[in-house]
């Protein structure tokens, strides 16, 4: 991370900190939200009825296009003492049918953490940071799209794990396509997009 974040300062003068401002959690999370939709039709819809462990972990759940719930997740965004570091994702529920034949839906963790909002400002992620989301979330999206009800294999159990790696890059890489960086990027106090640069 040293070496490419001096790298990139080199190649085009500018910093990961300084790209900062033009990630505003609400953009790069709605961003990411709609990026999603857009490739595989899913929506997100947030719940504010379900328990939390925290008052900052959010609930969503993922709908497909035709309304079918799909699975949903917590999002644990914020570093905070006491909370392991670093950026993971995790299962919480797997999906499988049961004995009386009711479909349990698979239920992830997303966590990072990101600094939290300060002075009743929003957070700013880095760019790094909204690549690191995008690849948390391609996990949880191998979890919760699964079609397998047999729970040892459904979503990422079973799975090898360099292979439970491949689609984690593949939603990383849409932070770098400009029609993604123009929904999940836009300039804290001018909504401008940082799309073209």
């Amino acid at each position: 991370a040293y070496y490419s974040e001096k790298q990139k300062q080199h190649l085009y003068s500018i910093s990961d900190e300084q790209l900062r401002p033009y990630f505003p959690e609400n953009k790069a999370v709605n961003g990411l939200f709609e990026v999603v939709k857009r490739i595989y039709g899913i929506t997100a819809k947030e719940r504010t009825d379900v328990d939390v462990w925290h008052p900052e972990v959010r609930f969503f759940e993922l709908y497909d296009e035709n309304n079918e719930l799909r699975g949903s997740f917590y999002l644990d965004l914020y570093a905070r003492e006491h909370k392991r570091g670093g950026a993971w994702m995790d299962d919480c529920v797997g999906q499988m049918r049961k004995a009386d034949g009711t479909l349990q839906k698979p239920v992830a963790y997303l966590t990072c953490n990101f600094n939290r909002p300060v002075n009743g400002k929003p957070a700013l992620f880095t760019h790094d940071e909204v690549i690191t989301l995008f690849h948390e979330f391609g996990h949880g999206l191998h979890h919760m799209l699964t079609r397998i009800e047999t729970a040892g294999v459904s979503g990422i159990s079973g799975v090898p794990w360099d292979a439970v790696e491949l689609p984690s890059p593949g939603m990383a890489n849409w932070c770098w396509a400009p029609e993604a960086r123009a929904v999940i990027s836009g300039r804290l106090d001018a909504g401008e997009p940082r799309a073209r640069e």
